[in-house]
């Protein structure tokens, strides 16, 4: 959960900000060696406090691997929030949810890669709890964008389908552009109008 940092006390202010030293560390050192062969000691090292300092912030460091991933889902949903928020023109907010997308994986690069690599698709493990949270979080997202599409439905800019279909193949899309990416980060990275033009103007009605 994010937290206001202004309506914190300055011994609140300074706890979270070596918590936010210790994450960068370890993010830092998982993304070089992986989760599995990062120890406590070396994160401790890394963001230059002791090792019990370290235990105050976090009891393990599956607390900490959980608290890198849920800090970057809870930046997608603040983002998609912001962006359906924006008003009843269909395809504006369309473009703000991708480019709410695009920005956050851009900007959380390292921890997306963190868990592709360390799930590999699978449901279980240390982590399973938390995969299964972001699925739930994930279909949610999935279902709020299918809303915009049927509002875009029944205002005539789409042909008339199924909106949740829709959706999926505007996410495959997405998804598979921004992985491609990720294998060359010095190209420049896809934009929603990109996307857009792949998938929704396809489907939209003659001027749509």
């Amino acid at each position: 959960m994010a937290i206001k940092t202004t309506d914190l006390s300055r011994k609140e202010r300074e706890f979270f900000q070596q918590r936010t030293e210790v994450l960068e560390a370890a993010l830092a050192l998982f993304a070089q060696k992986g989760f599995h062969r990062v120890t406590m000691q070396q994160i401790a090292r890394r963001a230059e406090f002791s090792v019990g300092k370290l235990y105050k912030f976090f009891a393990n460091k599956s607390e900490l691997y959980d608290c890198l991933l849920e800090q970057t889902a809870e930046a997608f949903e603040r983002r998609l929030t912001s962006a359906l928020a924006l008003g009843e023109d269909s395809m504006e907010t369309l473009r703000a949810c991708l480019t709410a997308r695009i920005e956050v994986w851009t900007e959380n690069i390292a921890a997306i890669s963190l868990y592709m690599t360390e799930t590999q698709g699978s449901q279980f493990g240390p982590h399973a709890n938390l995969e299964t949270k972001f699925k739930v979080q994930y279909q949610g997202s999935l279902r709020r964008v299918a809303e915009v599409f049927q509002r875009g439905m029944e205002a005539g800019l789409f042909r008339q389908g199924d909106p949740y279909l829709y959706t999926l193949a505007l996410d495959g899309i997405t998804q598979n552009l921004l992985l491609a990416w990720m294998e060359h980060p010095s190209e420049p990275v896809v934009e929603a109008d990109q996307v857009l033009d792949l998938l929704v103007r396809g489907i939209g009605r003659q001027g749509g």
